[in-house]
């Protein structure tokens, strides 16, 4: 990140809505279903996550952002269906899962190093995971056509979004801090289930656990 964009900023706010009770934005119920790992993650990792959210508070000043909750922290595989698309085929759906289970995928460690800020404000944990998503991810779009072609490429834990407007001096410091979350030492996440979930609010607020998968 060098700068926010401003326009993908304000298209950030359509995610949420903004509650004059309590004066916080509140994720909106938009229906996703996705595979998963994480949900939940160690107490080390959220602790860590919990760090990074209260580091960057200090910076912005304000309390126009949405930091995710520690129990709903997960790291992306794949995304079945998005928003504006249609109910699922059941049938292709599990058909997908039962596929998906005779990979025998291996257990394996997820490295965080570090965040980074996306300019729309989008906040997330730089994941490592020596191609094990990547490779189930691309594995799985290649042997289902009807999965959405819109599909993360690469590995990351998103933490939250920053909503407010940012001024130059106070983007350069949230650039040196992520460059010192860079080289900070990283930490290690063992990985050892995959969850198909129906998530029914942005950011997993709301959400069902569909299947469960153990990893080997």
């Amino acid at each position: 990140m060098n700068a926010f964009d401003p326009i993908l900023q304000e298209r950030s706010k359509d995610l949420f809505n903004y509650s004059m009770e309590s004066g916080t934005y509140v994720p909106k119920f938009l229906e996703v279903k996705a595979l998963l790992g994480g949900l939940q993650f160690s107490s080390v990792l959220q602790d860590y996550v919990a760090d990074v959210q209260v580091r960057i508070d200090k910076i912005i000043r304000s309390s126009d952002r949405y930091w995710v909750k520690g129990r709903n922290l997960a790291v992306e595989y794949l995304v079945t269906k998005w928003p504006e698309q249609h109910s699922l085929d059941s049938i292709k759906e599990s058909a997908f899962l039962e596929r998906l289970r005779s990979y025998h995928l291996p257990k394996y460690f997820l490295e965080v190093k570090g965040f980074q800020v996306n300019p729309d404000g989008c906040v997330v944990l730089r994941g490592l995971d020596f191609g094990n998503i990547l490779e189930t991810r691309k594995r799985l779009t290649a042997e289902f056509e009807w999965l959405p072609s819109r599909q993360s490429g690469w590995a990351h834990i998103p933490i939250g979004r920053i909503l407010c407007k940012i001024d130059p001096p106070t983007c350069s410091e949230l650039i040196q801090e992520c460059r010192r979350s860079h080289a900070a030492h990283g930490l290690k996440e063992p990985i050892e289930h995959l969850h198909y979930v129906h998530e029914r609010q942005w950011y997993m607020e709301t959400r069902e656990i569909l299947k469960s998968i153990s990893l080997y």
